[in-house]
């Protein structure tokens, strides 16, 4: 059933995207960036394992649907490897966000924004005793800048917060996997 949900919200997103040109009368923009940045997790585990960040890169997608708001979807891929405290295993830790996301901005060329975001974290940490896979839904919100370069390019810059709780389903345990993320990157206005 949760797989179903998840490949509902993925085609409302890309059902979005493609009607975005239609959203972006009010300024006649659509815009699609990739950035590059590390995220830091809130669980202590994480760094216990994999060290303090985990670096990835991230694309987007969005649409003015005013010339103050604008409504996207971006999916990443972060990856890391560690090893186990004690047998000193090799560990892998990979997780794609998927989000959708509502954005505020301020100014003309050189814009403050700050976003609502929700979505998926589909995640898979490897280890010598198995395998955990999860798709947690969460949220979080991110403030930045953005500044155009000219009448096609920007770049941009961003801190965000993401919330995602995953309950173990053997040990029931619930695990933070949320964090941080800061990141750069530059954009093309459609």
């Amino acid at each position: 059933m949760k797989t179903n949900r998840s490949r509902h919200i993925v085609l409302a997103a890309v059902l979005l995207l493609l009607n975005a040109k239609g959203m972006t009368a009010a300024s006649g923009r659509i815009n699609v960036s990739v950035a590059i940045g590390d995220q830091w997790k809130s669980d202590s585990d994480f760094e216990r394992f994999y060290g303090k960040s985990i670096p990835g890169i991230m694309l987007e997608a969005a649409g003015k649907a005013k010339p103050w708001l604008t409504l996207g979807a971006s999916a990443g891929y972060f990856s890391r490897s560690g090893k186990t405290s004690v047998f000193k295993e090799e560990i892998q830790f990979r997780q794609i966000p998927v989000l959708l996301f509502v954005r505020s901005s301020y100014g003309r060329r050189l814009r403050a924004t700050a976003a609502l975001t929700a979505g998926w974290l589909f995640f898979r940490e490897r280890s010598y005793i198995g395998v955990v896979n999860g798709q947690p839904f969460g949220w979080g919100g991110e403030i930045g800048c953005e500044f155009d370069l000219n009448k096609f390019f920007f770049v941009a810059g961003a801190l965000r917060f993401l919330q995602f709780q995953f309950r173990d389903p053997e040990s029931l345990a619930v695990q933070q996997l949320g964090g941080s993320d800061l990141r750069l990157g530059i954009g093309i206005n459609l």
